[in-house]
């Protein structure tokens, strides 16, 4: 019999998210922000008073909220916010899988297991693009698959009040999948089986991870968001990712910009940009950790 984990993929990813921001002293995620205009507070839970401290002609409409800004002025708000926020270190980019429960011998993957187990499926474009990715990031990030070990909407709620979403997690490096297009696995950690030819994979868990994002040197934020966006530029040489990329790129910009201009090339809006479009032509997220 197989069961399909029943709660949505994005109510997993919002818990092992917020997990995750919370076990680094700083991050930044730009899908955590709802207006990407002035969206750094709410993807750093930045406070308010950097920007009036660096940036007094942002004033208040009648209305409420702020007044427009230009996308060339963010620019310089980066440049200037970042000497106000920590050093980072990191990125994580997740793709998150919402796996199959199965528990008869029919199932594909028993002989693997031999009791019950999960699975999901690996798709192949997307698949490339984070081994190319990963390869682009000269060890400055983890490429990774994380699924849940349990699949009842009861037992996620349960796991997360107890902030143990990231633990109770399969995390499986994408480099360790190519040429496969199912994984399975049993139990939370870092060990599964990659299939079709079966074969086993031992990778780190989280924590490991973690201890390897710690110890990378520090950067200030601006100059980690252009890397990260570098390594994604550097990994799309392959004709259809990148072409899947522009039109996810032109979908980003056209939502984001209410008027005709050019974006800078090489600046921090064109990095987050980029960022924003590759997670969203690939099923994953960003997270960049100090």
């Amino acid at each position: 019999m197989v069961k399909t984990a029943q709660f949505e993929e994005k109510t997993y990813e919002k818990y092992f998210g917020h997990e995750l921001s919370g076990r680094f002293s700083n991050s930044f995620s730009p899908g955590q922000r709802a207006e990407f205009s002035m969206g750094f507070d709410e993807a750093f839970d930045l406070p308010w008073w950097i920007f009036f401290y660096h940036f007094r002609y942002l004033m208040k409409s009648p209305w409420g909220g702020l007044g427009g800004i230009g996308l060339q002025d963010l620019d310089h708000i980066a440049e200037e916010v970042s000497k106000d926020l920590p050093p980072y270190r990191f990125n994580f980019f997740v793709q998150y899988k919402r796996p199959d429960y199965v528990e008869g011998h029919r199932g594909g993957e028993w002989p693997s297991w031999q009791q019950p187990y999960f699975r999901y499926a690996i798709t192949a474009h997307q698949q490339l693009a984070l081994e190319k990715l990963h390869s682009a990031s000269s060890g400055r990030a983890a490429v990774i698959y994380a699924s849940p070990a349990f699949w009842t909407s009861d037992k996620l709620f349960e796991t997360a009040a107890k902030k143990q979403v990231i633990k109770k997690s399969n995390i499986a490096k994408a480099e360790a999948l190519t040429g496969h297009g199912r994984y399975s696995y049993v139990a939370e950690g870092g060990v599964g089986v990659a299939h079709s030819e079966p074969e086993e994979i031992r990778g780190p868990t989280f924590e490991k991870l973690i201890e390897l994002a710690l110890d990378q040197p520090k950067i200030p934020f601006r100059d980690h968001v252009l890397k990260a966006a570098g390594a994604i530029e550097r990994s799309l040489d392959e004709d259809r990712s990148r072409a899947t990329f522009e039109k996810a790129k032109k979908v980003v910009i056209s939502d984001l910009v209410a008027e005709n201009i050019d974006i800078p090339s090489g600046g921090i809006v064109s990095a987050i940009l980029t960022i924003e479009a590759f997670c969203d032509a690939f099923a994953v997220e960003f997270y960049a950790v100090g």
